[in-house]
């Protein structure tokens, strides 16, 4: 699996392993680019700050600073990612950053507040509902709760 769906209140243990790993792949690949990142070239790179109480709160920080040092990768030092031959291996980490970091934490929110039984079915208000179906094991669309819904889009996305 991918992406692994998580318990809201397995956060913190889920949390903490995928953010040393992230960390770690990203200290890797920025440490391809040392020597063309330097103060001068890029003045505006700048160091984290010390971590709040709230552990949650410091991980979206991290995941956030995180993404902005894959963006300045991207758009400042894509053509050397690509004179290494590291993009294959950039877009993989970049890939498995996004998949874990929004599909999960988004469906850990969804999953809290969102029950099935505060929300039976799949909707964007009154004038949108949403039905599922893969068209192989389920053809007629069905109603679905939203946890149920990305559920089966997770499953989908893997197949």
């Amino acid at each position: 699996m991918i992406v692994a769906l998580f318990k809201p209140n397995r956060m913190p243990y889920y949390l903490n392993p995928v953010t040393v790993d992230f960390f770690n792949q990203v200290n890797l690949l920025y440490g391809t680019l040392t020597e063309f990142c330097t103060p001068e070239i890029c003045p505006t790179m700048t160091a984290g700050v010390p971590f709040p109480a709230n552990f949650r709160d410091v991980v979206k920080t991290i995941f956030k600073r995180l993404f902005r040092v894959y963006a300045h990768i991207y758009h400042t030092h894509f053509q050397k990612i690509v004179s290494l031959k590291e993009e294959a291996h950039l877009n993989t980490c970049f890939k498995h950053f996004i998949l874990l970091t929004c599909v999960n934490l988004l469906y850990g929110t969804l999953t809290e507040f969102c029950t099935p039984e505060i929300c039976p079915t799949m909707t964007a208000g009154p004038k949108y509902e949403y039905r599922w179906a893969d068209c192989v094991q389920i053809k007629k669309p069905i109603e679905v709760s939203p946890p149920k819904y990305v559920e089966f889009l997770m499953d989908w996305i893997e197949s």
